[in-house]
């Protein structure tokens, strides 16, 4: 006899779902994996993790500036050399 076509929507919306917590589950497997990880190379590494903290502000500040740059009117390479220069 074949199955009620209500029964077999039931079975493929619990396969579904079982499919999204698995997978959720899975997310929030991996999430602690990682946060444990960056916690152990945070404690292990301590000056690898400060360098790499470091590198990553410079080049967000980097960016910043070189944003602000395009921003402003450009100099000629006269000024650019006299300013350096003169420490101004």
């Amino acid at each position: 006899m074949p199955a009620h076509p209500n029964q077999r929507r039931n079975t493929l919306h619990n396969t579904e779902f079982k499919k999204m917590v698995t997978a959720a589950m899975d997310e929030k497997k991996l999430r602690s994996i990682v946060k444990s990880a960056m916690a152990d190379a945070f404690e292990e590494n301590r000056e690898l993790m400060q360098e790499i903290v470091h590198e990553a502000i410079e080049d967000l500040a980097l960016a910043r500036a070189i944003e602000q740059g395009l921003k402003t009117k450009s100099a000629t390479r006269k000024k650019v050399f006299s300013i350096l220069e003169d420490g101004q």
